[in-house]
């Protein structure tokens, strides 16, 4: 619509900026400029006999005055002149955006993005039931039901009747959990629905067929999951049950659909977001097995710690514990540089698109380091984390920790002088 006044000029302004679509607004700008430009091109020499003509001829079916009518004209004129701004206003703002999904961030949800992949593997065949399961890799447990259960941090990630599915979890089907959270976050409803082409081009594949199977295979993982918690108060002995899947789940008319449980969207917090970008979903987990659970952790790691030191710097132990899949030392027969150091490396480039990295000097959060040669400095090691796309703009998110963790230092502070003064009052008590 073009703009006939000053305020409406302004308003318009307003509005491409926060429209949803970039793509979208700059469109619609284009459209207004050409159409403003053709105005004052024929305008751009008035002469009162033209003027009377256009008054006569004007646009909006002669409902204009003249005053009105040379306002119209001016503010045409003011468009053109604002217009090179305005489209590289925009652009910027494709450039923050367009790179970047905002992705809830829900600390159970983390643990099953980055758990749910792990192995269960049936142990002491001989002295135990077939159908008694325990999990590879750290944080142990057997159960005696068929269940796969993988214990993280007091919460459960428990796989049904394990023993009798062919449950397949993978970087893949963290990448479809990730994306149904994306939906839900969209569409303001426990119901993710988005189009398996859609999904299809966000992942970088373009055999229907094989997506198809795939994401089935991932849903059906999805559906067996049930996250338990360790109570409070009187229920601290007990472990509480919530499903991920509240009920429809599957491929409709050519849309994936997924319910989360009430219980499970309950827990999401919309102001609770990380942004997660389009080169993590692209990633080949058969080339790469490790690289999108390193890509996840570093842009979680990044947004939690926002505004602070840390924000860029990330361990090298807390990015192999994030992918369920990275070998220990003991699994790889002492030899570091071939299955350790050279996979790291590998996965860790791959992200090439977003980062770059290098090891960090002892002491030093800005210092080049040398790269590690055994697994114990290995461990040891820091990485200097820098983007490479326009992050989104994040200075009101910074300003808004910074408030809170100020109010909770203050909070704190007086909660500790209080108790200071009512043991004076009882030391007193007690003297007198």
């Amino acid at each position: 619509m073009t703009p006939k006044t000053v305020k409406e000029l302004e308003q318009l302004k307003k509005d491409l900026i926060k429209t949803k679509s970039n793509k979208e607004a700059l469109a619609d700008l284009q459209r207004t400029i050409e159409f403003a430009r053709k105005i004052v091109d024929f305008f751009e020499q008035p002469s009162p006999e033209l003027e009377e003509w256009c008054f006569k001829n004007q646009p909006g079916n002669g409902n204009m005055s003249k005053k009105e009518f040379r306002e119209y004209i001016r503010v045409q004129k003011q468009l053109l002149e604002d217009a090179p701004a305005l489209f590289k206003r925009l652009e910027e703002e494709q450039n923050k955006t367009i790179h970047y999904h905002l992705l809830p961030q829900v600390n159970h949800i983390n643990k099953i993005a980055h758990s749910m992949a792990k192995k269960v593997i049936p142990s002491n065949l001989d002295n135990i039931n077939i159908n008694d399961f325990k999990i590879s890799g750290s944080g142990t447990d057997i159960t005696f039901e068929g269940n796969g259960i993988i214990i993280e941090d007091g919460i459960k990630i428990c796989i049904e009747n394990y023993s009798r599915i062919n449950y397949n979890a993978s970087a893949n089907t963290t990448k479809l959990l990730d994306k149904i959270m994306i939906s839900c976050h969209e569409r303001n409803s426990p119901l993710a629905r988005f189009h398996l082409k859609e999904y299809m081009d966000l992942r970088g594949v373009s055999d229907e067929k094989t997506a198809r199977e795939q994401v089935k295979r991932d849903l059906e993982a999805l559906n067996k999951i049930t996250i338990k918690f360790r109570g409070t108060g009187r229920q601290r002995n007990s472990w509480l049950d919530i499903r991920l899947n509240g009920g429809r789940s599957g491929i409709y008319r050519g849309y994936i659909e997924f319910d989360l449980s009430r219980d499970t969207y309950s827990t999401i917090k919309r102001e609770q977001f990380m942004y997660i970008p389009d080169e993590y979903f692209k990633i080949n987990e058969s080339n790469h097995p490790h690289a999108a659970f390193f890509c996840r952790k570093i842009f979680l790691h990044y947004r939690t710690n926002l505004g602070r030191e840390n924000q860029d710097i990330i361990s090298v132990k807390t990015l192999i514990e994030s992918s369920p899949k990275f070998p220990n030392y003991e699994e790889t027969y002492s030899h570091f540089n071939q299955k350790i150091y050279e996979p790291f490396e590998k996965n860790m480039d791959i992200l090439n698109e977003s980062i770059d990295w290098y090891f960090l000097k002892k002491n030093s959060n800005t210092e080049v380091g040398d790269i590690p040669t055994n697994y114990e400095d290995f461990l040891k090691a820091r990485i200097k984390i820098i983007m490479k796309k326009p992050y989104p703009d994040v200075k009101k998110l910074i300003k808004k920790r910074k408030y809170y963790l100020t109010k909770k230092k203050n909070s704190y502070k007086k909660y500790k002088e209080k108790k200071q003064n009512e043991l004076k009052q009882l030391e007193n008590k007690i003297r007198g």
